[in-house]
């Protein structure tokens, strides 16, 4: 019993998105979109290739998720990112599986 809780321990913290309010916007023709204050999830690519049942993701890159609404998601590549504990100090940059940029922040920027 004590070996199936610490493997069980184990899996949920491997396989747990680090999940925190981020302050988000994208590149359009006309410079950055508005910031969106919204949850992000981040993950590593392995634990998306396990829960997309693919390997379409680099096992060594972190992603993180937007979910808009039902059905609509940004997966953005993660290029930098540099926490401190839990907290995003600077803009982390990524592109999207649509090719499109992105700049990440703290959620205390978005004003």
């Amino acid at each position: 019993m004590k070996k199936l809780y610490l493997v069980f321990m184990l899996f949920t913290v491997c396989f747990s998105a680090d999940k925190q309010t981020v302050c988000a916007s994208y590149e359009t023709q006309n410079g950055w979109s508005k910031k969106y204050k919204i949850q992000g999830h981040f993950y590593d690519g392995f634990e998306l290739n396990v829960a997309t049942n693919s390997l379409k993701y680099s096992s060594i890159d972190k992603y993180m998720i937007i979910f808009w609404d039902k059905g609509e998601a940004s997966v953005i590549k993660i290029k930098d990112i540099f926490f401190v504990g839990q907290t995003i100090v600077n803009s982390i940059k990524g592109v999207d599986q649509n090719g499109i940029q992105w700049k990440i922040y703290n959620e205390y920027y978005c004003f």
